[in-house]
């Protein structure tokens, strides 16, 4: 019975609006009340990989999941950003390559509170290849960063990271189950998702959960939880 509901919800995608985003291309905006989530799956995508994300969110809610990816086949390796106490969060959580030399992860928290109705954009890192023009070299970055009116706050590192293990679905707003006791689903407006190191554009989710998540758009209104 679970996997005949499971077949009818995977049915229900999402229609998004296009507007123009600040860049001057098309902007794909999502609302979210709070019982729900989105499911991205892409060809040909590498998930593991050196990985740069951005995206606006806008919401009121002190502890919310805002992007999440978990570990491919038996792998346990987890990606999570996330809203607690009303400021960004990011936890990476990467096994060794046989399980049991330990793990070699990633935890921040920024300083600014993010849940306040107002846009802020959100730049994620995962071993992504930063070019550093005074030492004239690359080395790797993980973390996030946030801009709040034009001001960007930074949180990564530059160590290295090995054998990182995420399956190609991404999930945005939530996931099946409880991240954790406090963090629940999204209650706001996620828009322009993008990843950037395979020039993805996050337009038509693969499941739109019980088919909650609408388009939605506006500097006017609010987003009321279900």
């Amino acid at each position: 019975m679970e996997f005949v509901i499971a077949l009818l919800v995977s049915l229900f995608t999402v229609s998004t609006t296009r507007g123009q985003d600040s860049d001057g291309g098309e902007s794909h905006c999502f609302s979210f009340p709070g019982d729900t989530f989105l499911q991205f799956d892409f060809n040909n995508f590498n998930n593991s990989n050196d990985i740069y994300f951005s995206l606006k969110f806008k919401t009121r809610e002190s502890n919310s999941v805002i992007l999440y990816s978990r570990g491919s086949g038996t792998h346990y390796d987890d990606e999570a950003v996330f809203i607690r106490n009303g400021k960004v969060g990011y936890h990476l959580f990467n096994t060794s390559p046989t399980g049991v030399e330990g793990y070699f992860g990633a935890f921040f928290i920024g300083n600014e509170l993010v849940n306040t109705n107002e846009w802020v954009t959100l730049h994620v890192y995962r071993m992504y290849r930063d070019v550093n023009s005074r030492q004239r070299r690359v080395h790797p970055k993980t973390g996030f960063a946030v801009e709040i009116q034009g001001v960007r706050h930074e949180y990564v590192d530059h160590l290295v990271r090995t054998d990182i293990s995420l399956s190609n679905s991404i999930f945005i707003g939530g996931y099946s189950q409880p991240l954790s006791s406090t963090i629940k689903r999204f209650v706001g407006q996620i828009r322009d998702i993008r990843e950037h190191s395979n020039g993805l554009a996050f337009e038509t989710p693969t499941l739109n959960f019980m088919a909650s998540v609408q388009t939605f758009c506006s500097e006017d209104s609010e987003v009321e939880p279900n």
